[in-house]
């Protein structure tokens, strides 16, 4: 959400610069800052679309393996150091998306990554 505020102060200071500028170095200056934050504008657009639509499919996947490992258990002979090995790879996951959650990286990530549990 900063990097986004940022970039909008950027572009509005730019525009603003621009108007006012007195000579041609000048404009093209702030016509470069303009440009330049708002194509970064548009790839934080772009990347918080496909980050959310990843984050997404992989709350699912993630839902899909809890299902996945209580129908194992209820087997006699399951694979445990294969369930092991896809709740360690999915609790890591949660993790770091919870902290990443946390930590400025809100508008990225969908909230809820913050409703699932931790696989055991």
């Amino acid at each position: 959400m900063e990097i986004l505020i940022v970039l909008t102060i950027c572009l509005i200071c730019s525009f603003i610069f621009k108007k006012k500028a007195k000579n041609y170095n000048q404009r093209d200056t702030a016509s470069a800052l303009f440009y330049t934050a708002f194509i970064l504008i548009c790839f934080c657009f772009v990347s918080i679309s496909i980050m959310s639509f990843h984050t997404e499919s992989k709350c699912l996947q993630f839902k899909a393996s809890e299902i996945t490992i209580e129908l194992a258990r209820q087997k006699e002979n399951y694979d445990r150091i294969g369930v092991i090995d896809i709740i360690n790879e999915n609790n890591r996951w949660l993790v770091s998306m919870q902290y990443y959650n946390r930590n400025g990286f809100d508008l990225w990530i969908p909230d809820e990554i913050e409703d699932l549990k931790f696989l055991k």
